[in-house]
């Protein structure tokens, strides 16, 4: 098992470094299972702007990511609103 929640106490991991190691795996014949959503991650997925949300999650960089996880929820909140109001001003 690999558990690769893009934080780490040493050091960023690289991008991409998932999509190697599930290639190494099966290569070598093994059953790759990728559990990337938990429970209350899915849920939020399911709510209005869900699928906004779970596309920011996938595109943002491990750096800002983990820089955001390290500043809390109030830090993702602000980035959200202020990248989603940027984006609505850019669409007027």
């Amino acid at each position: 098992m690999v558990d690769y929640n893009r934080q780490s106490l040493d050091a960023v991991v690289r991008e991409g470094l998932w999509e190697k190691f599930e290639s190494m795996f099966r290569n070598f014949g093994w059953d790759v299972v990728i559990v990337k959503y938990g429970r209350l991650m899915r849920a939020a997925f399911a709510e209005p702007g869900g699928e906004a949300l779970k596309r920011w999650i996938d595109d943002c960089p491990n750096q800002l990511y983990a820089a955001l996880c390290f500043q809390g929820g109030a830090a993702f909140r602000k980035h959200l609103r202020t990248r989603s109001a940027i984006r609505a001003r850019c669409r007027s």
